[in-house]
């Protein structure tokens, strides 16, 4: 596993051991192959309570959940040449829901493909998103979120993986005119997802992200102002580069790698940044923001959720001030 996906990896190991664990995942981007890695390596952590971060693989557990013969890990959508997921599907799936884990302490439910879910069995599946057992993790995979609908979206906690080879993806929007820098943000910051990428670039996402990190890093009193007076999905945009930042900045506190991160063009602030906290401060805050995420995101009082989100800010970067991107 690449080490951008392995900080995405040990922030839903944290989140799993929690008290408050999420009742599913929602994986996006364009690598198929990525997403079934990393949520092999959830299943096998969830089921291991070694405290290992990628679970021990030499355990027959998680031989078996490598090879997807576990009883209690189930897989739907895995063919491809299947035109639609039908409500059928959806049903067997709640069969199994109702049932208790064959052998170990938790069940997990993989859905792949799931752009091909058929509406009526993304209103099904919806039933089982609302109210999961506590024993049960759900892990939906696609392209991009806007292939589900938006209730089933907003039941799940969205992680974009990142493409194995960005080098063709950068090289494309070079060529179309975009500068270096800004392209291998796209690139990175899309997922790998071609279409995101050249809409972000005719969008100034990359000007964008760069004045808002300025402002929240230099006078966030006056970013955060700002931003409340915006527009819900402009708020949504804003605080996804937040939460994109503080990854790279844990990530560079893991592994210090900054060929890995997403800001890659803003590396001098982003090591001066990341030198002030530790890794787990870094997922602290980077948790608070997706809490803010998740309630903008059912349609929570956009002034009370930044304003709280401003509250933990300062409280866990009193020492930020002063680092310009």
């Amino acid at each position: 596993m690449d080490k951008q996906n392995q900080f995405l990896f040990r922030l839903l190991k944290r989140q799993l051991m929690s008290v408050r664990r999420p009742g599913g995942y929602l994986f996006t981007g364009c690598d198929h192959a990525r997403k079934i890695q990393i949520a092999k390596a959830v299943a096998k952590a969830i089921h291991d309570q070694s405290g290992a971060i990628f679970g021990r693989p030499d355990t027959a557990d998680a031989k078996r959940m490598e090879a997807m013969n576990h009883p209690d890990v189930h897989w739907y959508g895995l063919d491809e040449e299947e035109r639609s997921i039908k409500i059928e599907t959806i049903r067997e799936l709640q069969n199994w829901l109702s049932l208790k884990p064959y052998e170990a302490q938790n069940k997990v439910f993989i859905l792949a493909g799931a752009h091909r879910l058929t509406r009526e069995a993304q209103n099904a599946l919806l039933k089982s998103l609302e109210e999961p057992p506590a024993d049960t993790l759900f892990i939906v995979m696609t392209e991009k979120k806007s292939d589900l609908l938006d209730t089933v979206v907003s039941r799940l906690i969205e992680f974009k993986i990142s493409a194995a080879d960005e080098n063709g993806l950068v090289k494309n929007l070079t060529d179309k005119g975009v500068q270096g820098r800004e392209a291998i943000f796209l690139a990175r910051f899309s997922g790998g997802n071609s279409l995101a990428a050249h809409q972000m670039a005719d969008d100034l996402v990359f000007k964008k992200k760069n004045n808002f990190l300025n402002a929240i890093l230099s006078d966030p009193v006056t970013a955060f102002d700002r931003l409340a007076g915006q527009t819900r999905p402009e708020v949504l945009e804003h605080l996804n580069f937040l939460m994109t930042w503080l990854r790279d900045a844990a990530c560079l506190t893991l592994t210090d790698q900054p060929a890995s991160v997403i800001h890659e063009d803003q590396g001098t602030a982003l090591k001066e940044f990341a030198s002030r906290f530790s890794a787990e401060q870094l997922f602290e805050l980077f948790d608070e923001v997706l809490v803010s995420c998740r309630a903008l995101e059912g349609n929570a009082n956009q002034k009370l959720v930044l304003a709280r989100l401003q509250v933990k800010w300062h409280k866990h970067h009193r020492q930020t001030a002063g680092v310009r991107v």
